[in-house]
């Protein structure tokens, strides 16, 4: 055999190996578990009250979820928020006041004028 022939083979071989790999990944994310996380579906102000019709639940796989995020939205009716929050933006518990300086005793976070 060639010397051309055995390098074309090699990287042939090569190239089917990180095929089949790139494949085999991809069908693991799709085994990845799923939960949900509550999207933003329109620009919420300041202060404003956040309603059913401001958010929304999307299931998303747990490694693309980030930390201290809303997973219901039930947590988060009635909460205003203290920073603005844009269309389309996953909602934060950063993003209210902790729940330990609410003081109407409910569960939702709360904005408290000082």
């Amino acid at each position: 055999m060639k010397r051309s022939t055995v390098i074309i083979v090699i990287f042939c071989a090569l190239g089917l190996g990180v095929f089949y790999l790139g494949k085999a990944k991809d069908d693991a994310n799709k085994d990845e578990e799923r939960g949900p996380l509550v999207f933003a579906i329109r620009d919420i102000k300041v202060g404003s009250l956040v309603t059913a019709d401001c958010v929304e639940e999307r299931i998303l796989p747990f490694s693309k979820m980030p930390d201290h995020t809303f997973c219901r939205v039930s947590e988060i009716i009635g909460g205003k928020p203290i920073y603005g929050i844009e269309k389309g933006q996953i909602l934060s518990q950063y993003d209210f006041l902790p729940p330990e300086r609410v003081l109407d005793g409910s569960r939702a976070p709360r904005f408290i004028d000082p």
